[in-house]
């Protein structure tokens, strides 16, 4: 008798054991879903987009993983980590809320990086983004008054000028000539000087709306062809000819029709040539 109130007692005791076995795994997506939304709750976006993606649609977890994506982006973006929050991004479900937050990544990394002056890797986040103000943006870093273009047209005068003979000197300038002292300063095989946006040179490779060339010795044989090709490369729109007509402007300080036109100033004192070429176009 004793013997069967005995294992009735362990019976009883192995279903109390295993309803609570099964009990606790019945619930153990309850309590995953508490534990992830109690960490979303608390910012913890890393911790609860894990927890989430473990409980695989249970309940609303699916859209609640997407808000912790969501929110762990904004928190990268905020720590300037860009790049990951975007990577958090691209594998969230839900794209309408999402896509915005994307947009507004690359707008505040193109933002970062221009303000830094990493100006190629600004430009790959505003390039063809069409949000907010980026177009301006793009507008600054490859338009016409950027130092790209300045350069481009800079040469292309050079080239023009040897050419037609005008010239057997003059060498070619390429970026880099602005980059070594951060500074917006290129120093030419001539010794001349070459200022952007003095006299302040921040960012000195966007907008460019002056240019300062400087020439402590003012053999004509050395300055001709780089004043010429200073002025094609600041102003887009004048023409080879007009180029030339200038320099003679310049050199004989007779007319003042380009000095209206495009606000140059020069001046030739104890052996400097010193000309500042302000634009003045409507697009600057």
């Amino acid at each position: 008798m004793k013997k069967g109130i005995k294992n009735k007692k362990i019976i009883a005791l192995i279903v109390v054991i295993c309803i609570g076995i099964i009990a606790f795994f019945a619930t153990g997506n309850i309590r995953a879903y508490s534990s992830a939304k109690s960490a979303m709750k608390n910012g913890d976006y890393k911790e609860a987009i894990s927890k989430f993606k473990k409980l695989k649609g249970y309940k609303n977890s699916k859209r609640l993983l997407d808000d912790s994506k969501y929110g762990y982006a904004k928190q990268l973006m905020q720590d300037h980590k860009y790049e990951e929050a975007h990577d958090v991004l691209a594998n969230a479900s839900s794209r309408d809320k999402i896509s915005d937050l994307d947009l507004e990544c690359y707008y505040e990394d193109g933002k970062y990086n221009y303000k830094k002056g990493n100006f190629d890797d600004a430009l790959d986040c505003f390039q063809d983004l069409d949000y907010k103000d980026s177009e301006s943006y793009v507008e600054q870093l490859q338009g016409d008054h950027c130092l790209k273009e300045f350069v481009k047209r800079y040469n292309a005068t050079m080239d023009f000028l040897k050419s037609t003979k005008t010239v057997e000197t003059g060498n070619q300038i390429s970026e880099d000539s602005f980059d070594e002292d951060e500074s917006g300063v290129a120093t030419l095989d001539s010794s001349a000087t070459i200022s952007i946006n003095s006299p302040s040179n921040t960012n000195y490779r966007t907008k460019i709306t002056s240019v300062k060339y400087l020439l402590e010795n003012t053999n004509e044989d050395t300055w001709f062809s780089e004043i010429c090709a200073v002025l094609g490369g600041m102003i887009p729109e004048i023409s080879n000819q007009e180029i030339v007509q200038c320099f003679d402007y310049i050199s004989k300080q007779e007319s003042v029709t380009y000095a209206k036109k495009y606000n140059i100033t020069s001046k030739i004192s104890r052996g400097k040539m010193e000309i500042t070429i302000q634009y003045t176009g409507d697009d600057v």
